[in-house]
């Protein structure tokens, strides 16, 4: 579950890029009260009641549940209150409450002064509050903390680009290709920064290079360069790399269809998605949601409005927190 409050290019960005716990001023006040027992049940029953607010868009109501979950905790913070705040945060960002986001991440910052996560999601919020110089500071902040996370140096690229400031942008990727390494996941990386700054040549090159040394996920990326040049037999041999065989894995079956995604091939990626969600062992794992995900997107482009409304709807009660996937049913309920 994601706690974020930034803008929805962001938000999508962000669930390939991992996102540490956060505290929010509650929480805060909280570690300063007494101990004391937890009435867990009453919490449990809040939490379930915010989460289906959440899934019927009343995120008002969904917060003050949450709230009240997190003020049950008498000072002590578990799992649960944690978990219990990302909720929260979803639900003050679906409400636009960026004030709120911005001072729980500040007060993340002052439990954990090294957290790169609390640094990039406060200067994330910052720029939606167009308070540009504070939220650049953030990032700069988040990437000298964070080591060497091209994650995110990219997600901070992104948001700057989809937000207008293309000039701030770049110098977070190149800043990024100064990062050493030869392995797989390094040329994955160097890949997709080349791409981003629109060096295709590059771009090939690097990705050819992380599949030789193992990486699927440079085929995905590989493929869209080849259908960039109309190259789409080249495109289509890759394809072949993730649905050969009778048995694949959740990953292999993501890839597939994202692959037959780019290509426009919509109903064959439907039915790779849905052969995978069949199998319990592979609907049930991490890669459940991007399979859900993966076979609403392919019902949208096959014009299938009402299943991909029916399926956004299922996908929203399990994820909740997604907060692109509650907007783009919203959109749904339009069509």
């Amino acid at each position: 579950m994601k706690f974020s409050g930034m803008n929805e290019k962001t938000m999508n960005g962000i669930k390939k890029w991992r996102v540490r716990r956060m505290l929010p001023a509650a929480l805060c006040v909280l570690l300063l009260a007494g101990c004391g027992g937890v009435d867990r049940e009453g919490q449990t029953k809040l939490r379930n009641a915010g989460i289906a607010a959440l899934s019927q868009q009343d995120f008002e109501g969904a917060q003050k549940d949450f709230s009240e979950a997190i003020s049950m905790a008498k000072g002590r913070v578990t799992d649960a209150e944690i978990d219990l705040t990302y909720y929260l945060a979803a639900s003050y960002y679906l409400q636009d409450r960026y004030e709120d986001a911005e001072q729980c991440y500040s007060n993340l910052i002052t439990y954990d002064k090294d957290n790169a996560d609390a640094f990039f999601l406060r200067g994330s919020v910052r720029l939606d509050m167009d308070e540009s110089e504070k939220g650049l500071s953030d990032y700069r902040k988040a990437v000298a903390v964070s080591g060497d996370d091209y994650e995110l140096y990219i997600a901070i690229y992104e948001n700057l680009t989809a937000l207008g400031y293309q000039k701030d942008a770049e110098p977070f990727l190149e800043s990024a290709l100064t990062i050493s390494g030869d392995g797989a996941d390094n040329y994955y990386y160097r890949g997709r920064i080349y791409m981003l700054l629109g060096q295709d040549d590059l771009a090939k090159t690097a990705f050819i290079k992380a599949m030789d040394k193992g990486s699927d996920e440079a085929g995905i990326c590989l493929a869209q360069e080849y259908l960039k040049d109309s190259e789409d037999e080249s495109a289509k041999d890759l394809i072949s790399r993730y649905t050969a065989g009778e048995k694949k894995d959740a990953r292999q079956s993501v890839l597939a269809g994202q692959l037959l995604l780019d290509l426009g091939e919509y109903e064959e990626a439907l039915s790779v998605y849905e052969e995978a969600l069949k199998d319990e062992k592979t609907a049930t794992g991490a890669y459940r949601a991007d399979l859900l995900k993966g076979k609403i997107a392919a019902l949208e482009y096959n014009g299938d409005f009402a299943k991909a409304k029916d399926a956004a709807s299922d996908y929203v009660e399990e994820f909740p927190a997604d907060a692109g996937m509650v907007r783009e049913l919203a959109f749904l309920n339009t069509r």
